[in-house]
Formats: C-alpha cells, structure tokens, sequence
C-alpha cells in the first residue's frame, strides 16, 4: 500500500506526468499511420488481381515476388520494433522522472520531476538497451504472428478438428505467457537501467531477482494496481456510454 500512496503522491505533486501517456499515444499513432502509407506503396509493387464482379476488393498476388516478400516482412518486423521503442522510451522517460523525484526529495523540499532528463539520458545513454527490450518484444510478436498464419493454413486444411483446436490453443496461451513475461522482465530492466546505469542483460537479471526475492509484495502492487486499471476502464466505458445515450436521444 505504501508504493500505491508513493505513486499516488507523485501523482498529484506533477500533474503533467500524466501528459507523457497522450504524447506515447500521438507518436505511435503517427508512426503507425505514417507506416500503413508505406506499407500500401510496398504493396502496389506486386501482383493486383481484379476482380470479376465488378467488386472493388482487389486480391494481392505475391506469386514468383520473394525478395517483395522479405521486404513486407522486414517491414512488418518494423512496425512492431519501432512501436515497441516508442512505448518504452517514453516509459524509460516517466521511469527517469519518478526517480529524479525520489532521490531529490526530503522533509525540507518538494522533489523534481525531470522528465526532460529521461529524454536525455535515453537518447545519451541507454538507447541500446531499449532498443534490445523492444527487439525481444519484437520478436515475440512476429511469431505470434507467424503462429497465427500457420494456424489459418491447418485450419482451412483440417477443419474444425478438436485435437487441432486444443493444441492451438495451448500453443497460443503458451506464447501469450512469454510475452507478458518478457514485458514484465522489461519493466523491471528499464527500472534497474534508470537507476543503476548497467547494460539491459544486467538489469534485467536484476530486476528478475528483485521480483523473486519480493513476489509477495510485486504480486499484491501489481494486483491491486490491475483492479484500479479495471476499474478505471469500466468507469470510462459506462460514462461515454451515458453521454452517447444522453446525445442519441
């Protein structure tokens, strides 16, 4: 509860850390724009099949276009690369201020949030390392993706087939674990790199040991931490659902 009162302290201290959140969200939502209009020039180089019945939804033929297709895949590795450094630098940025603030305050004075100091030392000195966090993440989203594929491809062969369907499906919950394990495991590094200054591998193997020997206490944070950013959901679906009723009708 102390670490709740902490954050919540923080919080209304330096209010304008709640900015950081909406400009992640502006630069990955530009990105990712930016990204789908290059995405449909790569994809006019190929083979665009017209349709007969006068439809407008056209078919792509990548047949006899191999290295178009390690472009598209090189270029979908980037989409996930990029956006995962995105959200990470400007968690590294909050990460950074918190920790100015900590370390800077006292009985006698207010702490600085210096988020500007996370965007410098990001940039100066731990790039690498979240550019290697966000490249496993990057990895684990490209075979989930690739998983997904493959899974289409038995599925329209076999059908619905039950034993097919339950290994998929195991298959699936299995990759899901790494990946949240793996985000988790980067939380914990991007911490122990504000703080400590060590490469991401140290960090992290850090971090990992600093969970394990406090879970009961990262359990209960992280718990009540996830009710509140449920709750907080669900209050904000409710209320633009009220107000969408008040102006539909």
């Amino acid at each position: 509860m102390a670490v709740l009162q902490t954050a919540s302290v923080i919080i209304i201290r330096n209010i304008r850390v709640l900015i950081v959140p909406f400009v992640a969200a502006i630069f990955i939502f530009a990105f990712v724009g930016s990204w789908l209009f290059g995405f449909g020039h790569l994809l006019s180089c190929a083979h665009i099949i017209q349709p007969d019945n006068g439809s407008q939804l056209k078919t792509i033929d990548l047949e006899g276009k191999e290295e178009l297709k390690w472009h598209i895949a090189s270029y979908v590795f980037g989409l996930f690369w990029i956006a995962e450094f995105l959200s990470a630098f400007f968690q590294y940025v909050i990460i950074v201020g918190v920790c100015t603030w900590y370390f800077s305050s006292s009985e006698m004075q207010r702490g600085n949030l210096a988020l500007s100091k996370g965007v410098w030392w990001a940039f100066r000195y731990n790039f690498g390392s979240l550019a290697f966090g966000s490249f496993l993440l990057a990895i684990i989203w490209t075979i989930r993706l690739v998983f997904e594929y493959v899974n289409k491809k038995i599925k329209d062969l076999n059908g619905d087939n039950a034993a097919v369907k339950c290994i998929s499906n195991a298959i699936r919950c299995c990759l899901d674990c790494c990946h949240r394990f793996v985000k988790f495991l980067n939380e914990n590094a991007y911490i122990q790199v504000a703080l400590t200054g060590e490469n991401f591998c140290q960090s992290a193997m850090a971090g990992f040991v600093l969970a394990l020997k406090h879970s009961s206490s990262f359990v209960i944070t992280n718990g009540i931490g996830s009710m509140i950013g449920f709750i907080g959901k669900i209050t904000i679906a409710t209320g633009n659902t009220f107000i969408g009723y008040l102006l539909i009708t």
